[in-house]
């Protein structure tokens, strides 16, 4: 999920830990889908920046996506899935990798 294996850990029991909370305000998953959605926006954010990985724009994108589908209360299942598919987006291998111009000559 992100550079090490602690900063993942902490990271995920503060998104389940806002989604308790929300559970127990009564909101749902509401609160959890809103963590998710911070997460990945700010997580994707740093990796266009810092690491200028081009492939995290569409994590942007899928984030800010969330972000609109919760403020307007759109339908549950697609909520879901767009919630599902910024989790996914942030889990895939690879993802810390930076790109090596040695090795694909159309990067150098």
């Amino acid at each position: 999920m992100f550079a090490t294996r602690v900063r993942s850990v902490l990271t995920a029991a503060t998104a389940v830990e806002v989604g308790i909370a929300g559970w127990a305000l009564g909101h749902g998953w509401l609160w959890l889908a809103a963590m998710v959605a911070a997460i990945t926006l700010a997580d994707c954010s740093i990796g266009v920046v810092r690491r200028r990985a081009l492939a995290d724009v569409v994590g942007v994108e899928l984030g800010a996506l969330l972000v609109a589908f919760l403020m307007r209360s759109a339908d549950g299942t697609l909520t879901t899935l767009i919630t599902v598919a910024c989790a996914t987006w942030l889990i895939r291998p690879n993802r810390q990798t930076a790109p090596d111009p040695a090795a694909d000559p159309q990067l150098g």
